[in-house]
């Protein structure tokens, strides 16, 4: 479509395919490593760049942006948000329980890069207008590096968990602390019902 349109090429891709590659760098040749392990999604997002890059490496298409996103949360002004995500599922898992676990082997994440969707729209457009306005300004030079360019929009400062439990209870969710162990056990009770948001990491989180 972009070679036909003569259109550039913004592709959204995920920060996820990095873990197990030993790269967290902004570079277009991420290894494989790992990659079996990590889920379909990250997968073939992995793919989708390799693609993406030969493309713009062969000058198949004009030169373009990848965009490697973190977790994306809900807008920080309307609290509009996907309900089906990583995030939002672990949210009201835990509002629905009305327990959790903050200790280092608790079966959740202790901590999420998070960044609303708003602020990331904002970035990611800001980013295309200064490109647009570069790709102006110089000529096109035979260096691969002026094909694509590569940003990772994440968040520097981490969202904790035991931040997001104090949220629930200033807004009236009463939360109980458990043990790892004993939170592991109640989530291989609860994470059981198909209609739990967590039951589609249910083997993950409880094994």
């Amino acid at each position: 479509f972009c070679r036909i349109a003569n259109a550039r090429l913004h592709y959204i891709s995920t920060i996820g395919f990095l873990s197990g590659s030993s790269c967290n760098t902004e570079i277009g040749q991420v290894s494989a490593k790992g990659l079996s392990l990590l889920s379909t999604y990250a997968q073939t997002k992995w793919i989708a760049e390799q693609i993406s890059i030969k493309a713009f490496q062969n000058q198949i298409i004009k030169p373009g942006t990848i965009y490697r996103l973190g977790t994306i949360i809900a807008n920080s002004k309307t609290g509009a948000t996907n309900l089906n995500d990583t995030f939002s599922r672990i949210l009201c898992a835990i509002a629905i329980d009305k327990c959790c676990s903050i200790e280092n082997d608790s079966p959740l994440p202790l901590s999420f890069c998070a960044l609303p969707v708003d602020v990331t729209v904002n970035v990611i457009v800001k980013i295309i207008t200064n490109f647009e306005e570069e790709q102006q300004q110089q000529n096109q030079n035979q260096n691969q590096n002026q094909f694509y360019q590569i940003f990772h929009i994440t968040n520097s400062q981490l969202t904790n968990l035991e931040t997001l439990i104090y949220a629930l209870k200033i807004n009236n969710y009463n939360i109980q602390l458990l043990s790892a162990k004993e939170y592991q056990n109640q989530l291989k009770v609860n994470a059981s019902n198909s209609n739990h948001p967590l039951f589609v990491f249910k083997t993950a989180l409880t094994r």
